[in-house]
C-alpha cells in the first residue's frame, strides 16, 4: 500500500470493535514492531494480529496466538501459535507477467 493512504488504513483499524495494539512485538526475523490484532470470541479468544513497522508503516510480520483453551497444546492459553515475517524490497525491474 502507498504511504499516502497508510495513516487513514490504521485509524480504521483503530475504531474496529476489540481491535488493540501490542508495542515491542517481534516478528519471525527479530524485528521490532506493533502488532494490531483482535481476540475473536467466537474461536475462544484466538487472536490474529499484523506487525507493522512503526517508523515505516509497513506490514513486516503476522502472529497467531491461541486463546483460552488449555487443550492448545504445546502452547496452552494464549501461546503464540504461529509467526511470519515480510520484507519489503525496491528493485529496478520486475519479470514479465506474461513470461510466467
Amino acid at each position: 500500500m502507498p504511504a499516502a493512504p497508510r495513516p487513514a488504513l490504521l485509524e480504521a483499524l483503530a475504531k474496529v470493535p476489540g481491535v488493540t495494539a501490542t508495542e515491542g512485538v517481534a516478528n519471525f526475523d527479530g524485528v521490532i514492531g506493533v502488532a494490531i490484532g483482535r481476540s475473536e470470541p467466537e474461536r475462544k479468544g484466538q487472536r490474529h494480529e499484523v506487525i507493522i513497522d512503526p517508523e515505516t508503516g509497513l506490514v513486516i510480520g503476522e502472529r497467531y496466538l491461541a486463546g483460552t483453551d488449555p487443550g492448545v497444546r504445546p502452547w496452552g492459553p494464549g501461546g503464540e501459535i504461529g509467526l511470519s515475517a515480510m520484507e519489503l524490497t525496491v528493485v529496478d525491474s520486475a519479470p514479465d507477467p506474461t513470461s510466467v
